[in-house]
């Protein structure tokens, strides 16, 4: 007895987990033009209000990549905040009221966030 393969279905299902990936390609490329963006803005803040130089510039964002990939290995995810903010605090910095700050300071420089 011979088993029937449909044949659809299983088009279908490679489709689906090629668009699946597809979309995720994209929303990386997003990710990372964005994150392109932040680098140069935190670049020239760190130059022209710090005097960071290219190299402190360089150390500063290695460390952005390397806190990516400890992120990664460490919760299995590119992002986990919550590691972050419970180091942050146990150091007596507050994320979430500095957020708050800035917001503050945003809007009273006329920008809604």
């Amino acid at each position: 007895m011979k088993a029937k393969i449909n044949r659809d279905s299983k088009a279908k299902a490679i489709t689906e987990f090629e668009v699946s990936e597809m979309a995720q390609r994209i929303q990386q490329n997003i990710i990372n033009e964005n994150a392109k963006r932040y680098d140069m803005i935190l670049a020239y803040v760190l130059h022209e209000e710090f005097g960071f130089g290219r190299e402190r510039i360089m150390r500063f964002l290695r460390g952005i990549i390397d806190a990516h990939i400890y992120t990664l290995d460490r919760y299995e995810q590119k992002y986990q905040d919550e590691g972050y903010r419970q180091t942050l605090l146990r150091n007596g910095i507050d994320i979430d009221i500095i957020e708050q700050e800035l917001d503050a300071y945003a809007k009273k420089k006329g920008i809604n966030v």
